[in-house]
């Protein structure tokens, strides 16, 4: 197919006479053509950009969803390392209390030893 241009069917080239009416009929039908695959062209870049919306939409769910997954899982860690420590502290208070009672046994035990070493000697 070949490009018509405005020279070339306004101005022939074998009489260069003015348009007829048909030649100025011609050229706007031409021109409408185009026009018509410019309409197309169009239409399918407007299909594309709503492909490309749809997909931004999917990434955008993606991305909300992931960033719920991570608030949970923060939450949870928050939670577990409240209650380790909670245990550690009851552990911790535990072992004191072991050994406040092994420290209060020995010195009743030597205090005990201490007073019934002149009753025995």
């Amino acid at each position: 197919m070949t490009t018509l241009t405005l020279e070339t069917i306004l101005d022939s080239e074998f009489n260069n006479q003015p348009a007829t009416k048909a030649d100025l009929r011609n050229l706007g039908m031409h021109v409408d053509s185009q026009f018509a695959m410019v309409d197309v062209r169009f239409a399918q870049v407007d299909a594309r950009f709503a492909q490309v919306d749809a997909r931004f939409t999917q990434v955008d769910a993606r991305f909300n969803e992931l960033d719920t997954k991570i608030t949970n899982l923060g939450t949870d860690i928050r939670q577990d390392l409240a209650e380790f420590k909670l245990e550690i502290r009851q552990l911790n208070t535990e072992s004191l209390r072991h050994n406040i009672y092994f420290m209060i046994g020995f010195a009743l035990t030597a205090i005990g030893m201490l007073a019934a070493a002149p009753i025995f000697s």
